[in-house]
């Protein structure tokens, strides 16, 4: 059912600011990465952005942000000490996520 990063894994708020302030990054239609590598911890980092224009209620931004994870889920576990930070722009579906986002972090 949920998949959850362990807390090591997730970008804090004040790791967020670092990265969205000097990250490289790349735009597609539904969502922006924001990509900060090498950074300064052994492991991978993810943090999602899903603002109120995406999801009108939290319960809507949480489920956007639950299905985000579990794509991430194996990137956030490997140890290439890199920051990825997520800001959605559109709510999707789960099958054009999958086939939009999993080759733009195969390239990281």
């Amino acid at each position: 059912c949920c998949v959850m990063l362990p807390k090591k894994n997730r970008l804090t708020t004040k790791e967020w600011d670092t990265v969205f302030k000097s990250g490289r990054r790349i735009k597609s239609s539904s969502f922006t990465l924001v990509v900060q590598k090498p950074y300064n911890t052994p492991y991978n980092k993810v943090g999602i952005s899903v603002p109120k224009k995406v999801g009108k209620t939290a319960v809507a931004r949480n489920t956007i942000k639950r299905q985000y994870m579990a794509l991430l889920d194996d990137f956030g576990r490997q140890e290439n000490s890199t920051a990825l930070g997520i800001i959605v722009h559109l709510a999707p579906d789960t099958h054009s996520l999958e086939v939009e986002l999993l080759p733009y972090v195969a390239k990281i």
